[in-house]
C-alpha cells in the first residue's frame, strides 16, 4: 500500500495546498516501509495543482494532511484516495499513528482557496483503547 503525507519541513503541513512536498511511503504487507518517494509541492491551491491525479497515478491509496479546501478533498476522493484531515506533528509519528490504527479523519474542510490562512488547533484524533 502507498501512503502519502503532505509535508512542510519534518512535520505534516497545516494545509495540503501549502505543502512544500508530498512524501509517499510504500509499505509491504507487514507495514514496513520498503520505498519512499518525494514529490515537490506545487505552491498553489491543491484543487488546481493536479496533485490528486499525480498521487493516483503513483498508486497512492491514503493521504495524511493537516487540512484542505473542499475542492481538493473532492478531487482526492474521486481519485479513490482516502483522506485523513486534521493531522499535525512529526511525519514519522503521524505515520506510526496511522499504521497502529489510532488515527481518524477529523473532517471539516477549510474555506476554498484559503491557502495562506493558518489553521491552528488541528491535532490528530486518537481512539482511546
Amino acid at each position: 500500500m502507498k501512503i502519502a503525507v503532505a509535508v512542510l519541513g519534518t512535520t505534516v503541513s497545516e494545509h495540503f495546498g501549502s505543502a512544500e512536498s508530498i512524501r509517499i511511503f510504500n509499505l509491504d504487507a507487514e507495514n514496513n516501509i520498503t520505498e519512499t518517494e518525494t514529490i515537490q509541492g506545487s505552491g498553489e491551491c491543491g484543487c488546481k495543482s493536479g496533485m490528486a491525479g499525480i498521487l493516483a497515478e503513483r498508486g497512492v491509496k491514503v493521504l495524511l494532511a493537516g487540512n484542505m479546501g473542499g475542492g481538493s478533498h473532492t478531487l482526492l476522493e474521486r481519485n479513490h484516495i482516502v483522506v485523513y484531515r486534521g493531522c499535525s506533528g512529526e511525519v514519522a509519528l503521524v505515520l506510526d499513528n496511522f499504521l497502529n490504527g489510532s488515527l481518524t479523519d477529523q473532517g471539516g474542510n477549510c474555506a476554498e482557496h484559503d491557502d495562506h490562512h493558518h489553521h491552528e488547533g488541528h491535532e490528530c484524533n486518537h481512539h482511546h483503547q
